[in-house]
């Protein structure tokens, strides 16, 4: 049997805070090393399934030995596992699955509980769910011991830009959060006890909300708090509301846009005598293209946005209000 590499004074402090029901312990893979040659680290996707589920079920075993309390969540290296790990993690018999958002999610016996903001960020993110009244999503904070200062370690290059946090500064958040009326601090144990939905319909909602083109190039204005907020894992009938919001606020909003300038453009062509009509369609089809150009110039270098797809429904507008009035015309 292999043993975590853990002194013994941690680990007897590992199993009294277990024991009381202050922590729960999971597993965060078996050697955490990269064992595929990919172009992102992972110790598990991409490995065979039936040695995924040797290496799962010695991990879940050796500490469980080692803490004397039953694991059956599960963290994996880097955030990677394929669908092969999922089915291993159930035959190792693990039941609870944390990582990114990306990673595939089936239906299964497996609960799905995405990892979420570093501690630093937990205040700012649950003032912004407040004041926009998101107030029925789950936080989950990912604390590695690099984020805290009093831990001596390094932040590491890819979080070398954001700051580390103190114990302290940990124990005020925790007091603040303690004191808000619409906030509840709960554990996985809780979560599950009380069958909170943690399903892969739920993790899969929340993905195609995130990665809507709406929200990933915000193509609706601020105010219209159609956005998911960062860091908050959203209820699944709460995210499949809000998707379908999106996609029907969107239609609405440059369907406007387009007929508030079509209309103008039809009218307008109307009041020109014949023998200009030709050189004003010849002006407005050049400055549709011009327009054209521009947009798609921008999106090159600054992304696509709302800015430019107002432009675009506005072209789109223009062409149709000319396209009507050379048919009404014709006609």
């Amino acid at each position: 049997m292999l043993m975590p590499k853990l002194p013994s004074n941690k680990i007897d402090l590992l199993k009294q805070f277990a024991n009381n029901g202050t922590i729960a312990i999971a597993a965060h893979g078996f050697n955490h090393r990269d064992n595929v040659p990919t172009a992102e680290n992972s110790e598990f996707a991409g490995l065979p399934e039936a040695l995924q589920v040797k290496l799962l079920g010695m991990a879940r075993n050796s500490l469980e030995t080692a803490v004397g309390t039953e694991v059956i969540s599960f963290i994996p290296p880097y955030n990677q596992y394929d669908a092969a790990t999922l089915s291993a993690l159930e035959d190792a018999g693990f039941g609870l699955l944390s990582a990114g958002l990306h990673g595939p999610a089936i239906n299964s016996s497996l609960a799905f509980l995405p990892g979420g903001p570093y501690p630093y960020r937990i205040r700012q993110i649950i003032d912004s769910a407040i004041a926009n009244g998101h107030l029925d999503a789950i936080i989950v904070s990912t604390i590695h011991p690099y984020d805290i200062s009093e831990s001596g370690a390094e932040l590491p290059s890819f979080r070398n830009n954001k700051g580390q946090i103190s114990i302290q500064q940990i124990e005020n958040v925790i007091a603040w959060l303690q004191a808000q009326p619409d906030i509840r601090l709960v554990s996985v144990a809780e979560l599950i006890r009380e069958k909170e939905d943690l399903s892969a319909d739920r993790l899969n909602a929340n993905r195609r909300l995130r990665k809507s083109i709406i929200s990933r190039q915000r193509l609706l204005p601020k105010a219209l708090n159609l956005y998911p907020l960062d860091g908050l894992y959203y209820p699944a009938d709460r995210a499949n509301s809000m998707y379908a919001w999106q996609i029907t606020v969107a239609t609405i909003f440059y369907l406007l846009i387009a007929a508030a300038v079509a209309f103008p453009a039809h009218r307008l062509l109307s009041l020109i005598p014949d023998r200009h009509e030709r050189r004003s369609m010849q002006m407005a089809t050049g400055l549709s293209m011009l327009g054209l150009a521009a947009v798609v110039f921008k999106s090159m270098f600054s992304g696509f946005y709302l800015s430019s797809a107002t432009i675009l429904a506005s072209l789109l507008g223009l062409v149709a209000g000319m396209a009507g009035h050379r048919w009404l015309h014709s006609s």
